[in-house]
């Protein structure tokens, strides 16, 4: 093992120079920009009102090579002013000449990116440049883009068209966007073909616009032009809020399944939100999933009973299909079996249940199958050893392993128009057979 006191000769200790660099390092930072007059050499105003900076040339000069510039072709400059330039974006300029510091609030982000490309300086103009790129947004893109235009930077260039490109109604009708460059313009264009051919018609209507060999009229062309592009803008506008409504309609729709193996298909949750009531719906989630909780009727009950809860089950032939209960299953009122040592079954009443199919093996399309009138006493069928029990006379059940299943439509419940009770075609309709069907996964929601 390596002794403390060995590690501590192998640490290098710094060397003069280094010290002398460090110290030096160490006085520039405690330096105060704003208010150190003395032995100062050189003035900066900024702003309006002329605020006063005081600075030394000879760290100016190395710092930035627009003042280096400056001093080659004016050595005897004791002061400039930047009337443009607010004090705040001069003072962390200087931080940053004086001290390598980078320090600024948010939302001077833009024009101190800005000035840091004005000024030249080393390396900060690539880090700001980077922050710049990822806060683009509607209300600055036009200040980014506009003041690039003495930048340069090709990488916001490109991020700015781009985002105009994509949300081409929120800037085609700002006068703005008329001050682009040709190249600006045609590179919008070239973007904005992605978008609907209402658009493009729009876009067209810009080469009018900028056209320099319009005639004494142009003015009037002009302005029919841009009153033109505001209609095409505020039809599509329009459709871009209705395409936004249904988006979130649509995520509204898919959230009670977003954890669902088995409902991924948008008709068939349009359906179940028809059948369901909206409250229950929107609010309810998965509680019960046979893969992860168990393939047997005591983990159902465990974690199902006493609840109003959505059944769905899919089978391996890919067939999908359930029932809905009001009321749920509970054991509380049944009478202990000396036979079997747990409670019986008994039937339960539920006023509003329903079955249903949503994949079916005629190809039928979704449909609900509500209890029939009067036998709201034999809606359900609570027994410990099988799993969820719909209707007197097996319309549907599952046994102790939930695995395989009974299925028997038009006892409790109505049957497809054309079907017979008790007929094969009754008993297959949901999942192809009566009982030759395999359990692939059962779901249960519930709030």
């Amino acid at each position: 093992m390596i002794a403390f006191n060995q590690i501590q000769a192998q640490v290098k200790e710094p060397s003069d120079e280094e010290k002398i660099k460090n110290q030096i390092i160490k006085d520039f930072k405690t330096f105060q920009i704003t208010t150190n007059e003395e032995f100062s050499d050189f003035k900066i105003f900024v702003g309006k009102e002329k605020t006063i900076f005081y600075a030394h040339k000879v760290i100016l000069n190395k710092r930035s090579f627009f003042f280096e510039e400056i001093f080659k072709q004016k050595p005897d400059l004791k002061e400039i002013e930047f009337p443009q330039i607010q004090p705040s974006i001069m003072e962390n300029i200087l931080i940053y000449i004086y001290k390598t510091e980078i320090n600024f609030e948010e939302k001077d982000l833009i024009d101190f990116w800005a000035a840091s490309f004005k000024f030249q300086l080393p390396i900060l103009p690539n880090i700001l440049e980077k922050q710049i790129n990822q806060k683009i947004n509607k209300e600055n893109v036009i200040k980014i883009i506009s003041l690039n235009q003495s930048v340069k930077s090709e990488l916001i260039e490109e991020s700015c068209l781009n985002f105009i490109s994509n949300h081409p109604n929120d800037f085609l009708k700002d006068e703005k966007v008329f001050d682009f460059s040709e190249n600006q313009m045609n590179k919008i264009k070239t973007n904005i073909k992605k978008q609907s051919e209402r658009v493009i018609d729009a876009i067209s209507l810009l080469d009018k616009w900028k056209d320099p060999k319009s005639n004494d009229d142009s003015i009037e062309n002009l302005k029919e032009n841009q009153k033109q592009i505001k209609e095409i803008l505020d039809s599509e506008n329009q459709k871009q809020e209705k395409n936004k409504d249904s988006l979130i309609n649509e995520n509204k729709l898919k959230k009670p399944f977003e954890n669902s193996t088995i409902i991924n298909d948008l008709e068939y949750m349009q359906k179940l939100k028809e059948w369901l009531d909206d409250d229950f719906y929107n609010r309810m989630k998965l509680g019960f999933s046979a893969k992860k909780d168990g393939f047997t009727s005591k983990d159902f009950h465990r974690l199902c009973d006493s609840k109003p809860a959505l059944v769905v089950i899919k089978t391996t032939e890919n067939y999908i299909f359930g029932g809905f209960t009001q009321t749920g299953w509970t054991y509380n009122k049944f009478y202990w079996h000396p036979y079997d040592r747990h409670y019986s079954g008994g039937c339960l009443c539920d006023s509003n249940p329903f079955l249903y199919t949503l994949k079916n093996p005629k190809n039928d399309p979704p449909q609900k199958f509500p209890l029939r009138k009067g036998e709201e006493q034999t809606a359900l069928y609570y027994h410990i050893s099988h799993g969820p029990f719909f209707g007197a006379g097996n319309d549907l059940f599952l046994h102790s392993d939930l695995q395989p299943g009974f299925t028997d439509l038009g006892y409790s419940y109505h049957l497809p128009k054309g079907l017979v009770v008790g007929s094969i075609e009754a008993q297959s309709y949901l999942a192809g057979s009566p009982d030759q069907w395999k359990v692939e996964e059962l779901e249960c929601y519930f709030l």
